[in-house]
């Protein structure tokens, strides 16, 4: 929320709500057009939804693609301008809006007999029955606009049809579709699943495997931490990680490393799990969390200092546990003052280290080195 707020504005601006007192209510700042928007996009992921469970499609599964039926083109404008959210609400990857109503959707009438007759008396023939049951979609979308509709000559009161939509057989019988209709809303769902969609679905498990490690370790979400996993036992999974990398440390807010390349001897684990494919428990991915923790070029290291290694000791060891027995805060702070080096004197040999050439503040500095 305070994304939309100017930031010059100090009646609502703040770095917190909770520096915030409770504001007087104001019809003015009521947007009826937001709250329809939000109201429009609601109603697509409750019916998604519903239409998941109908169909046994858990939202943990990634689907191909929404598209929501709407014949109003300001809905229209609305929904696609909130489709990321009902993307992410509903786990699929593909949004669309389609306005041909026509080509989906039946309307469908049904008379509230008793109240109608209960009115028109003798007037409510036989005839206009057989009318009012099968009434046209122009005629059902004028009684929805207005309230009334003409019918023979007799107007028809609102409340005395209940009007509800349903899609055509074309696609609710379609077993690669799931479909639902509200009076306001109708969602189609594609459910066919094939590889690709399973793949991605196990990155989202993969993903919250790692949070739910984190809450149980009890890391709170502002903490810093890295996160790497090890493919030494994984087959299939090796590809659902190389192929969702990108995702699935957009979702960590983390960077998501290779363990293998990425973490050094002397870090800092916090905790560690597997990820099992749910199809074969022998195909696993050792998943670990770390603290950020000063990371180093052993080739840049060895370049300028291998020769001093000997049988008895490595000196280029030595000088890492020099380095990494100072916190992070007070190595920053010798790297600002120094213009990027640090330098100090080691078993009577002067070291000099540059930051992003020798050492690093974190794995990930590395791996962008690296790349």
């Amino acid at each position: 929320m305070k994304n939309g707020i100017n930031s010059e504005d100090k009646n609502y601006f703040a770095q917190s709500i909770h520096f915030l007192s409770i504001p007087e209510y104001s019809d003015s700042l009521i947007n009826e057009h937001i709250e329809q928007m939000v109201s429009r996009m609601q109603s697509a992921i409750e019916l998604g939804r519903k239409i998941r469970d109908q169909k046994n499609k858990s939202i943990k599964t990634p689907l191909a693609k929404v598209t929501i039926v709407h014949g109003e083109k300001q809905a229209a404008d609305d929904l696609n301008t909130l489709s990321s959210y009902i993307k992410d609400e509903l786990n699929c990857l593909e949004f669309a809006v389609e306005p041909n109503e026509q080509e989906y959707v039946l309307y469908l009438s049904q008379p509230e007999h008793k109240e109608i007759g209960g009115v028109l008396k003798n007037k409510y023939t036989k005839e206009l029955k057989e009318k009012l049951n099968n009434l046209g979609r122009e005629e059902i979308i004028q009684y929805l606009k207005n309230g009334k509709v003409n019918i023979s000559g007799v107007e028809i009161q609102e409340g005395w049809l209940q009007i509800s939509k349903k899609f055509n057989e074309k696609y609710s019988k379609d077993e690669s579709l799931g479909v639902d209709s509200s009076l306001d809303m109708s969602v189609m769902l594609d459910i066919t699943l094939n590889d690709n969609l399973r793949r991605k679905g196990m990155a989202r498990e993969l993903v919250n495997k790692v949070q739910k490690l984190r809450k149980a370790v009890g890391l709170n979400i502002d903490d810093q931490v890295e996160v790497f996993y090890n493919l030494k036992n994984a087959t299939s999974l090796s590809q659902v990680v190389n192929e969702n990398m990108q995702a699935i440390a957009a979702s960590l807010k983390t960077p998501f490393l290779n363990a293998e390349t990425s973490i050094q001897s002397h870090f800092v684990k916090i905790a560690e799990t597997d990820y099992a494919n749910p199809d074969n428990e022998n195909d696993s991915v050792h998943l670990i969390i770390c603290s950020p923790n000063i990371s180093f070029d052993d080739a840049s290291l060895a370049a300028k200092y291998g020769h001093l290694n000997d049988d008895k000791a490595t000196f280029t060891q030595a000088l890492k546990s020099y380095v990494v027995s100072h916190s992070t805060e007070s190595l920053k702070r010798k790297v600002q003052e120094n213009a990027g080096k640090i330098s100090f004197k080691l078993n009577g040999t002067e070291v000099v280290l540059t930051h992003k050439e020798d050492f690093f503040f974190s794995a990930n500095e590395l791996a962008h080195k690296k790349k």
